[in-house]
């Protein structure tokens, strides 16, 4: 058996963070001359504004002709290993008020969580979802909560190739 090691592990978040639409939390593009794999997604929520309510989250992935979301702002993913790595091939955005549009749907998660109640988490368990070269993840919040939320949202991926 051949084992194939990542060429590089990184992370994506952003903490404190008022969500009060439904939005893509998180959209990462793979490069084109690499797998991605997603390895753990946290959500936490903290603050006075915390709201007591189930919300609805996707996990999905889309082929390369996808139109990625707007209004959010680029994130660069920082590498994970313990003596600087190399940069990410990949490509990051958060907190995208309009989601993400056309292409086709190849993968999708949903999971239903209170935060208030279970606190942080890793969102995936043992699942892992895989990009194919240029694909894009995108991590949506489905719904808008019923009030504004401070948010502390992570996603921890490997690249194989490139």
């Amino acid at each position: 058996m051949v084992r194939v090691e990542p060429y590089g592990e990184y992370m994506v978040c952003f903490s404190g963070e008022d969500v009060t639409a439904a939005e893509d939390l998180f959209e990462i593009t793979a490069p084109s001359d690499a797998v991605v794999v997603i390895h753990k997604i946290e959500w936490a929520q903290s603050g006075a504004s915390q709201t007591d309510e189930i919300l609805a989250h996707s996990f999905k992935r889309y082929t390369s002709d996808s139109t990625s979301g707007s209004g959010g702002s680029s994130v660069t993913p920082q590498s994970t290993m313990s003596s600087g790595g190399v940069a990410a091939g990949s490509t990051a955005e958060r907190n995208n008020s309009t989601q993400i549009t056309g292409g086709t749907l190849k993968q999708e998660i949903l999971v239903a969580l209170n935060a208030m109640r279970s606190g942080s988490r890793d969102l995936l368990g043992r699942n892992q979802i895989v990009l194919s070269p240029s694909e894009r993840f995108v991590w949506s919040l489905n719904d808008a909560p019923t009030s504004t939320l401070t948010t502390h949202c992570s996603v921890y991926f490997s690249e194989i190739g490139g």
